[in-house]
C-alpha cells in the first residue's frame, strides 16, 4: 500500500508552497470540516472579492489560533488550495487502495497537482460567492 490520505494532502500543499498547522488535518474527515469552516469564514469576510488574509480571519476570531502559522496567505486562495490537496489525496489514496496489495508499480509521479488545484479553487469561488445547491450545502 502507498502512503496515507494524509501523506497525500500534505504532500500537495508542499508542493503548492502552502503553509501546513499541525493538528489540523489529522484525516480526511477533520480536513473536510476545516475546510467548511474556513470557507464560511471567507464568504462572511467578502468572499474572493476582497483580500481577506488567514491572519485577518484568525484576528478577528472566526477561526482558530492554530491557523497563525499561515499568515499572510490570501483566505480564498488557501482554501482551494486545500480543497485541490483534498482532491489530490483521494485520487491517490484511490489509485492505492485499487492496486494489487504489495505491489509497488503505484506512481503518481505524472499527476498534474494543478489540474486539482484549479478544481479546489472553483469549489472554493462558488462555496465564498454563495453558490451550491439549492438546499444551501454548497453541493457536497
Amino acid at each position: 500500500m502507498g502512503e496515507s490520505w494524509v501523506d497525500y494532502f500534505e504532500e500537495s500543499l508542499r508542493d503548492c508552497h502552502m503553509p501546513i498547522p499541525s493538528g489540523l488535518f489529522a484525516d480526511a474527515v477533520t480536513t473536510v470540516s476545516t475546510i467548511r469552516s474556513l470557507q464560511s469564514a471567507v464568504g462572511l469576510a467578502g468572499g474572493l472579492s476582497g483580500d481577506v488574509t488567514i491572519a485577518d480571519l484568525v484576528g478577528a476570531g472566526t477561526i482558530p489560533e492554530a491557523f497563525t502559522a499561515v499568515g499572510g496567505v490570501l483566505a480564498a486562495a488557501y482554501v482551494g488550495a486545500l480543497i485541490g490537496a483534498s482532491i489530490y489525496a483521494s485520487s491517490c489514496a484511490a489509485e492505492d487502495w485499487f492496486s494489487v496489495s504489495g505491489s509497488s508499480d503505484v506512481d503518481t509521479s505524472d499527476v498534474d497537482v494543478s489540474q486539482y488545484q484549479a478544481a479546489g479553487a472553483q469549489v472554493a469561488a462558488a462555496g465564498a460567492s454563495g453558490g451550491g445547491s439549492a438546499d444551501g450545502s454548497g453541493g457536497y
